[in-house]
């Protein structure tokens, strides 16, 4: 399940790259695809700035409480296992606020695959995960 990019990111860029990875890493898994659904069941419900430049304090304020399960979705992704997609983990606050969004949501099992991370400075990743009450399974 790809982590959701604001309308204006996909109209920039002319697509929706998270998408077209999550459905490569499919492919790539060799396992059936019946077993797999990449799906846009994460929405942005609220405006969120580019998270660039931002520290880990103001990254996890901007993006919480910025997604949700699509009302449609709501009932496919019940109890079901989740594998959330990202490009680059950074402080861990995209994923955490997905992974809420998800749980609310009703999903079972969540876990989470990035293309890369960035080397931490002494600050814990996912450290917003406390305010949340929040537990990613793996």
């Amino acid at each position: 399940m790809p982590v959701p990019s604001s309308p204006a990111a996909v109209r920039r860029r002319g697509d929706a790259p998270l998408d077209l990875l999550a459905r490569a890493a499919v492919r790539e898994v060799g396992l059936p695809s019946r077993d797999f659904i990449v799906s846009p069941a994460l929405k942005l419900r609220r405006r969120v700035a580019d998270q660039s430049g931002l520290d880990h304090r103001q990254r996890a304020s901007n993006v919480e409480c910025a997604m949700q399960v699509r009302a449609r979705w709501r009932t496919s992704i019940g109890g079901v296992a989740c594998l959330l997609v990202d490009d680059v983990l950074t402080t861990g606050a995209t994923l955490v606020e997905a992974a809420r969004a998800l749980r609310v949501g009703g999903a079972g099992h969540i876990a989470a695959a990035t293309v890369a991370a960035t080397q931490r400075r002494g600050i814990p990743v996912l450290s917003s995960a406390q305010n949340c009450h929040l537990q990613l399974h793996s």
